[in-house]
């Protein structure tokens, strides 16, 4: 299993990895919370939001493990920022001669015209026209620093 998940690539590792560690955070803290108040209520939201976790830590996990994702590099064509902070909220990214709008989750990414990103996707993910360019629905994670894809 541990060489199976050292092939996928390190972005896409760390958000399985985040994921689980938020599942045993939220346990932890709600254990914490049900021995130190003696009462079980104070803890069932923390026990929610770790079985919500798991349940998305298990279901990227098979979806990687299938190898239901894609792999696109891209150079950034244009980057709009925030009014006032300036930081990054969509960048369009040309991969494979098409142009990606993406809305990114991630706003204190610094990503400037003509960085080379790696962008992983599921299969399923939808594309959306938009003035004569593709947006993204969501995605899996963005990455400038690793480009092995």
């Amino acid at each position: 299993m541990k060489n199976k998940i050292r092939t996928l690539p390190v972005p896409l590792q760390n958000l399985l990895i985040y994921r689980v560690a938020l599942a045993i955070l939220a346990l932890g803290t709600s254990l914490a919370l049900a021995i130190f108040l003696h009462d079980v209520h104070f803890a069932l939201p923390g026990l929610i939001l770790c079985v919500t976790m798991l349940i998305s830590a298990i279901l990227l996990y098979r979806l990687l493990m299938q190898g239901r994702y894609l792999a696109l590099r891209g150079t950034v064509l244009h980057v709009e920022q925030t009014m006032i902070r300036k930081h990054t909220k969509v960048i369009i990214l040309e991969a494979e001669g098409k142009a990606l709008r993406i809305q990114l989750r991630n706003r204190h990414m610094k990503v400037a015209q003509g960085d080379a990103l790696a962008l992983y996707l599921a299969d399923t993910t939808k594309l959306y026209p938009w003035r004569g360019m593709y947006q993204l629905s969501g995605y899996l994670a963005l990455s400038t620093h690793d480009m092995s894809v």
